[in-house]
């Protein structure tokens, strides 16, 4: 996933830097201003090649987003205007304290999910 989100970054950066240095070379042909014109869009490029590339990387990581059942039902619970509680640890007897804990509590759902978000049966 790392190589893609540089990926895309650099692709972002790439082509924000390009089109910067092209505007401001053009700039520097304007009679009188044109030095500081150009060199004030370069300045500008630097900027634009930095959220070019955040904008890449944003856009890569993004789509690298594995959609796995926890995924699906999260996103469809809260997409309904309802609160999820995850609760992440290798230590069972920390997992059955947390469930007890919000068993306690009337949760209207109440999933277990392995490490890659499928759904494990509790019975």
């Amino acid at each position: 996933a790392s190589k893609t989100a540089a990926g895309g970054a650099a692709a972002g950066s790439a082509v924000g830097g390009t089109v910067g240095f092209l505007a401001g070379l053009a700039a520097f042909g304007v009679p009188g201003i044109g030095p500081a014109l150009g060199a004030g869009i370069w300045a500008t490029t630097l900027g634009g090649a930095a959220a070019g590339g955040g904008v890449g990387l944003a856009a890569a990581g993004y789509a690298r987003i594995k959609e796995s059942e926890a995924w699906a039902l999260t996103h469809d619970q809260v997409s309904n205007g309802h609160v999820v509680v995850g609760v992440h640890s290798d230590d069972e007897d920390e997992v059955v304290r947390a469930a007890q804990v919000l068993s306690d509590h009337g949760p209207q759902d109440l999933n277990y999910f392995d490490a890659h978000g499928n759904r494990v049966d509790r019975g």
